[in-house]
């Protein structure tokens, strides 16, 4: 038997067109001019959009009917969109090969590449995320490779250097010091190698705050306040560090 011969599982009778679909097995996102780019996301349940007009629609598969989020920032029409990072990021890539990346929670931009900025050149052709590397490749006049580097969570190390506010304060080049003085009349070295407090002087002023200060024009011979009380100190310094 010739194998032209053989009926196939999916060949249908001629003449007959196949059989239409229930209206329950399709969903039509209306979308003005039209879509170029879109991304689904199957564990948040959400798919993105974009198109000629620029603009950035999340939507609910389940509830075609109406967006739940828009993002706008493009000015030109949008290629590529990837969710990334744990679901919670989007890169989108516009044709005049302009980056951003989204907090899709927030539906806040955060942070946006300018192609001149990056060596970007001409309209973007095809884009590549790459989630192990957290890298995007754009293809345009060249081929480009923007990594993205995640902020590690930093534990802050600032601390309170004074009780009450700080009304002033001064570098001092020579030592790598610098000075400051608050409200509460307090006069404070700082090493700004290592933050480190130096030296301090309460009541410079009494009770009055410190609202300016000056150093000498060589930075090693004293340092010059005024206080609220109208009165003028001049405080002299050590040879090698300024401690009073």
């Amino acid at each position: 038997m010739d194998s032209k011969s053989v009926p196939t599982r999916c060949s249908l009778p001629a003449g007959s067109s196949p059989p239409r679909r229930f209206n329950c097995d399709e969903s039509q996102f209306k979308v003005p001019r039209g879509v170029k780019a879109f991304d689904f996301c199957k564990e948040s349940n959400i798919l993105v959009t974009g198109g000629l007009d620029r603009n950035i629609r999340l939507w609910n598969p389940y509830v075609p009917g109406w967006a739940i989020g828009l993002l706008r920032g493009h000015t030109s029409p949008i290629g590529f969109l990837c969710i990334a990072d744990g679901n919670t990021k989007l890169f989108s890539v516009s044709m005049d090969s302009t980056v951003m990346v989204w907090d899709i929670e927030d539906q806040s931009c955060l942070l946006s590449v300018i192609p001149k900025a990056s060596q970007i050149r001409g309209e973007m052709a095809v884009c590549y995320f790459s989630n192990e590397l957290r890298a995007l490749y754009l293809a345009a006049d060249c081929l480009v490779l923007l990594h993205f580097q995640k902020k590690e969570d930093r534990i802050s190390n600032s601390c309170v250097s004074h009780n009450e506010a700080i009304l002033c304060c001064q570098y001092n080049k020579p030592f790598r010091q610098v000075v400051s003085c608050s409200e509460g009349s307090a006069m404070k070295v700082w090493d700004l190698q290592n933050g480190q407090l130096v030296t301090e002087v309460y009541g410079a002023h009494g009770d009055a705050a410190v609202i300016c200060m000056a150093l000498d024009t060589s930075g090693k011979r004293y340092i010059i306040s005024v206080g609220w009380n109208r009165k003028i100190n001049i405080f002299p310094v050590s040879k090698e560090c300024l401690i009073f």
